[in-house]
């Protein structure tokens, strides 16, 4: 006898079952294959970067966050972003005294033709606090052109990419340390102050001086916005960027050394204060390379220049 086999899978033929299919493949059983279940908008864990996190989401399943050691931007964005975060908080105040000008020059008043006269006209208080104004929006562009790259555009999580997660202490450890560390610093300054030449007359000096509401801004600048910004656009962005190409001890190092860079032209001649910037920075950035978050960064720096805004409103012109 002639075993029979099923004409669609090849398998053998009870007596049973139909011919010339089994009951498996019986059409008259199952006309169409069963859809598969749709992936869509899922990735396989292995196929994932990043790490699981505890929390359980979707039915049970493990979520995946960017880890920020490995960033999906290469080092020319991050670059690009750096230069953006420069030239915006020195083109958009020239942007505004352009337009302050203009408007002057339309409502009949001439412009000072002399350049000592012009001079003066930029350096008195309503212009410097158009300026100090205009970097509020400066900042917000800055982080708009982060957000877009970190997220690639709402592809990916934007905190937790930059690294938002600070593990490994427990809090009552990390709300001693962020204090600690300021005090460090401040401690350092008042070294360096009597070691290094501290000149007081600088740019920053003359512009905190020859206005209340100037100090009143630069010091909501310093505590509500620059702390987030230059977190995101140094620790964040550019840190990660570096770290992965050219190792972590020199990213530490350029982003030490351009973080109180663009710090130098407001400082000009006050080498401690400097130095102190510096000292911050190499901590702020060590602090992002062992913890692989910018939350103790920002941290650490708002209550450093809080600290600062508070001597500037009360004691500066005094």
């Amino acid at each position: 006898m002639i075993d029979q086999i099923c004409a669609r899978c090849g398998g053998l033929l009870t007596t049973s079952e139909a011919e010339p299919y089994c009951g498996a493949c019986d059409p008259r059983v199952i006309d169409e294959p069963a859809p598969e279940e749709s992936t869509a908008g899922f990735a396989a864990p292995d196929a994932m970067e990043g790490e699981p996190i505890s929390e359980e989401a979707l039915g049970g399943g493990p979520v995946y966050r960017p880890d920020p050691d490995s960033p999906a931007w290469g080092v020319t964005a991050a670059i690009g972003v750096w230069l953006f975060s420069f030239a915006a908080i020195f083109v958009m105040p020239l942007l505004v005294v352009g337009v302050m000008l203009g408007i002057r020059s339309a409502s009949g008043n001439p412009l000072p033709t002399a350049a000592g006269e012009m001079e003066q006209l930029l350096t008195s208080p309503s212009y410097l606090l158009a300026q100090v104004a205009a970097t509020y929006p400066a900042h917000l562009l800055t982080i708009a052109v982060c957000w877009g790259v970190v997220t690639g555009f709402k592809k990916r999580p934007f905190l937790d990419s930059l690294g938002w997660q600070w593990e490994g202490l427990p809090l009552i450890a990390k709300t001693m340390l962020v204090p600690a560390v300021c005090i460090g610093v401040f401690a350092l300054s008042v070294i360096l102050e009597k070691i290094l030449p501290n000149k007081h007359d600088t740019p920053f000096e003359q512009m905190v001086t020859s206005s209340t509401h100037i100090r009143y801004a630069v010091a909501a600048l310093a505590v509500f916005t620059a702390p987030f910004v230059e977190e995101f656009v140094y620790r964040g962005v550019l840190y990660a960027a570096l770290r992965r190409r050219i190792g972590v001890w020199a990213a530490v190092a350029v982003v030490t050394v351009l973080f109180a860079g663009v710090h130098v032209p407001q400082y000009l001649g006050a080498w401690a204060a400097i130095a102190s910037l510096l000292a911050l920075s190499l901590i702020l950035t060590l602090f992002r390379a062992v913890t692989k978050s910018i939350k103790p960064c920002i941290a650490i720096h708002i209550l450093f220049n809080a600290v600062q805004a508070v001597f500037l409103v009360f004691t500066a012109g005094k």
